[in-house]
């Protein structure tokens, strides 16, 4: 990570390398106007709380994402929402509209710091309206619904089997002026 490019200390790097299967790839650059943006848990404190410390690779969520639904880009939250959600809007050369009410906060953070803390390392991903409907009309069957659907097409699901969360909290649009307006973890 950036913060070991640049230290008064020693640090020690690891850094571990995969390979993935061509069909599954999914990279930041193709998010599509139109395209819904989902997180897949709580955000905010991560520091504070010590998630940063004690959490699970969303490995499977990835996965099941990727054979069931796709995603047309997708990124882990490390520098906080708005700095990774920048990324994948810079590499795909678009703007989003956040719904900030819809941003899973996790208990007692505030909505700037789902933006800024970083350190949440969950799956952050768009998929088409098409395929967001599906995900969450497959909710209806393996997954309980936690948000009821609004003008702004809100809802959320939960897979009872696994305990994931999918949170719809925005969606991609075309103009690249729309960035999001807030700092992120920055290591410097």
């Amino acid at each position: 990570g950036g913060d070991t490019v640049r230290s008064d200390k020693v640090m020690i790097n690891v850094a571990l390398l995969g390979e993935v299967e061509k069909k599954y790839l999914v990279t930041r650059g193709g998010a599509k106007p139109g395209d819904w943006i989902f997180v897949t848990g709580t955000l905010g404190r991560s520091l504070a709380t010590g998630k940063h410390l004690n959490f699970t690779p969303r490995l499977k969520e990835a996965r099941f994402l990727v054979k069931n639904f796709k995603p047309s880009a997708m990124i882990d939250v490390s520098d906080g929402l708005a700095g990774d959600l920048n990324h994948v809007l810079k590499a795909s050369r678009v703007g989003a509209r956040l719904w900030e009410d819809a941003v899973p906060l996790t208990k007692g953070a505030t909505l700037a710091q789902a933006l800024t803390d970083g350190e949440d390392f969950e799956l952050l991903f768009t998929l088409k309206e098409s395929d967001a409907m599906r995900l969450l009309k497959w909710s209806r069957h393996s997954f309980h619904s936690v948000g009821i659907p609004t003008e702004h097409k809100r809802a959320s699901g939960q897979n009872k089997r696994r305990g994931w969360f999918f949170y719809p909290i925005g969606e991609i649009i075309a103009d690249t002026r729309e960035q999001i307006h807030a700092g992120s973890y920055t290591h410097f």
